[in-house]
This record gives structure tokens, C-alpha cells and sequence, in this order.
């Protein structure tokens, strides 16, 4: 896994924890848009996380403006729900961010890494190709009606 230099901006904080606090799992309900009624669930899924994590967080002042969880699995590390405060968008946080996570994933072992994205998020695209991603596949979900 090769890493190109994404530093933050000159302002923004980067912080990287093995477990996640009640001020990220906030940020992450705000900022992607989730049902606050899924708050309670999420903090369940994280809980019984047995992965090694890593909970990402930029911080501007004392308010986190962009999220991330990078999962590592064996040789693997995923990245979750990236997800940066609309206004803040395309200000190389997420691309910080992301690259802070994987090098992480390196020093307790990762060497190959995958995300998942929506194919409508044309920015997000932009981004991971920048990070050297390339798409192997698209999925879909299907209801029984």
C-alpha cells in the first residue's frame, strides 16, 4: 500500500483513537446524515467491535468537521463512512484524514486497504482515485417486496 502526502490544512487537528468517544459518534450522526434514532443502535455496533479500530476526527477548534473508521482485518484495513461537513468539502481534510488512518493500519500491520462509496458521490471518486484507489466492482441491495 503506497501512501502519497496528504497533509491537513493549517488549522485543522488531526486525531486518531482505538475507541470511539460520545463527541465522534455526535459528529458522525451530524455529519452523514444518519436518523438520529440510529444514535443509540450505532453505539451498540461499535461497542461489540472486536477488529482493531480506528476512529479518525479533524477537528477545527473544538468542533469535529470530518469522521472516519478504519477497520484492519489480517493483512486488510477498510475504511467506513467517510464523511466531512459539506461546507468544508474539497479542503483536502478527508484526503488527511483518510491517508492518517491508513498509516496507522501500516504501523499495526495493514498492507493492502479498501473502501466502499456510493456511485453517485462523483467528489468522493475524485478523492480515492487521487489516493490511488481503483473501482474492482459494484454492488446493490434488493428488497422482497
Amino acid at each position: 500500500m503506497q501512501l502519497a502526502e496528504e497533509p491537513a490544512p493549517a488549522n485543522i487537528r488531526l486525531s486518531l483513537e482505538a475507541t470511539f468517544s460520545e463527541a465522534w459518534l455526535d459528529a458522525y450522526v451530524r455529519l452523514s446524515g444518519v436518523n438520529p434514532a440510529f444514535h443509540s443502535i450505532a453505539r451498540q455496533l461499535l461497542q461489540r467491535a472486536t477488529a482493531h479500530t480506528i476512529f479518525g476526527a479533524a477537528y477545527d477548534g473544538d468542533q469535529i468537521i470530518a469522521v472516519t473508521l478504519g477497520v484492519r482485518d489480517g493483512e486488510w484495513i477498510g475504511l467506513y463512512d467517510v464523511v466531512t461537513q459539506l461546507e468544508r468539502r474539497g479542503q483536502g481534510i478527508g484526503g488527511a484524514l483518510i491517508t492518517q488512518v491508513l498509516r496507522q493500519g501500516q504501523v499495526s500491520g495493514a498492507t493492502r486497504g479498501y473502501l466502499q462509496v456510493l456511485g453517485t458521490n462523483a467528489p468522493a471518486f475524485r478523492l480515492y482515485t487521487r489516493l490511488g484507489y481503483q473501482m474492482l466492482y459494484t454492488y446493490w441491495y434488493r428488497l422482497q417486496r
